[in-house]
């Protein structure tokens, strides 16, 4: 485990009635890498009952949260937590890293507060 690749999504409407969470690029509110504690506080939300986690696989871990109780969080990135010094090859990644942080503030602004969004986790081993 060297950390994860975060992804906040928006759900997609498909047709009628359904919905999938997608890495489309008119889906992706925001995404960043980060360190290996750097998925604490989705677990934190899932513990007060304000986050939901889905079916997922190993390599990915997936969530539905209001964007009420996300956007909050989105806009302290980078926020310092306190994560392992992760050793490669050929880098060090210090402990409570958050990196290549993207955020799409237009798309976020187009979210109501109590729109489901998609959290997706990839780990990056």
């Amino acid at each position: 485990m060297l950390g994860w690749q975060i992804y906040i999504n928006r759900q997609i409407i498909k047709n009628k009635g359904t919905c999938e969470s997608s890495l489309r690029n008119e889906a992706l509110l925001a995404t960043w890498v980060t360190g290996i504690n750097g998925c604490n506080w989705i677990e934190n939300l899932v513990k007060q009952g304000k986050a939901e986690e889905l079916p997922g696989d190993f390599c990915i871990r997936r969530y539905s949260v209001e964007a009420r109780v996300l956007m909050p969080i989105i806009g302290s990135l980078p926020k310092k937590y306190h994560g392992p010094i992760v050793v490669g090859d050929n880098y060090v990644h210090l402990g409570g890293f958050n990196e290549d942080i993207e955020i799409y503030q237009s798309r976020i602004d187009e979210c109501s507060p109590d729109e489901l969004l998609i959290i997706e986790t990839w780990d990056q081993s």
